[in-house]
């Protein structure tokens, strides 16, 4: 013979329904304050099953179900009843409970309405979260990629524009053999200061050392200038 518990579920019976994960199994004192919860109902609440002792029985459904809890627990009674918990707010989940009250108190077991289909649908849920984080953290390393791919054209913009005239050594000029003008691209004959300057390459003026040496022999020597 099967002995029963204090709550009049046969204890076989009541070990499996407080250990198991997919029955939400709660019990109320005649107050309507809970003083057990199972593990599935701790699941479903996304808390442990001692974080909802001690809280009124009432509190965990949906404000349209609260009246009819209350009413449930005023007389002995068996019944299944169609009540949602409310998890989060905005978020409710609907189970098929079937209710014993009597003079010790009420015992709930409830059973989720398409258990397997919301069971998978919350892996589901899960799976899509995680796939949002990856795809957020792909984004983002796509948005840092662009930035440095964009900072590196900058860089090499500003590098070329501060050393542009090291492109001009690569051209070939033509150069008069007679006169030493330059021939531009566009078919111009300039002179060669003319050309670097109209091509905005910096020019310095001075002397080369035979130039120079020409340039200081033509000054007068105030010496053999003046007379005895």
């Amino acid at each position: 013979m099967t002995s029963e518990g204090s709550n009049g579920i046969p204890s076989v019976v009541g070990r499996f329904l407080q250990e198991s994960r997919a029955v939400a199994l709660v019990r109320a004192d005649p107050k309507g304050r809970i003083i057990q919860a199972n593990r599935g109902l701790g699941r479903i609440m996304r808390c442990s099953p001692q974080d909802l002792q001690g809280r009124p029985l009432a509190e965990l459904f949906s404000e349209g179900d609260r009246d009819r809890v209350a009413q449930l627990l005023e007389g002995p009674t068996q019944e299944a009843h169609l009540l949602h918990l409310m998890v989060e707010e905005g978020h409710i989940v609907s189970l098929e409970w079937l209710a014993q009250v009597g003079p010790g108190g009420a015992t709930l077991v409830g059973e989720r309405l398409g258990a397997d289909e919301e069971w998978v649908g919350e892996e589901l849920m899960l799976l899509n979260n995680e796939l949002s984080v990856v795809s957020r953290e792909r984004a983002r390393q796509k948005r840092k990629s662009d930035r440095l791919a964009a900072e590196l054209q900058e860089a090499l913009a500003k590098l070329e524009e501060s050393h542009w005239h090291l492109a001009k050594i690569h051209d070939v000029l033509s150069v008069c053999m007679e006169c030493g003008r330059v021939r531009t691209a566009e078919g111009r004959w300039d002179e060669f200061v003319q050309y670097l300057i109209d091509s905005q390459v910096l020019v310095s003026h001075g002397y080369c050392p035979p130039c120079g040496a020409d340039a200081l022999a033509r000054i007068p020597n105030p010496e053999s200038a003046g007379g005895p």
